[in-house]
């Protein structure tokens, strides 16, 4: 749960960290299992994902129930989505 942060509006999977190959089936597997849709963001030569503003609520509603209080702020705003 703690790869990952909601940035102007964005939600990011920071998967830097990962093979590009491995980054592109995560994007995969959202999509097909989820229809979520999400894309890719070089970051200092390594890639993280990003999922596109039109699935940011599907995403959230799918995920929301799972996360620790703690880490809340992860998928929160300061407005609401």
């Amino acid at each position: 749960m703690d790869d990952g942060s909601y940035v102007s509006n964005a939600y990011y999977f920071h998967t830097q960290g990962f093979k590009l190959k491995d980054v592109e089936k995560l994007k995969q597997v959202l999509y097909k299992n989820f229809s979520i849709q999400s894309n890719l963001h070089k970051d200092r030569g390594k890639y993280k994902l990003y999922i596109l503003t039109e699935s940011n609520g599907k995403f959230k509603e799918i995920i929301e129930e799972y996360i620790q209080p703690c880490f809340l702020y992860k998928i929160h705003s300061s407005s609401k989505n």
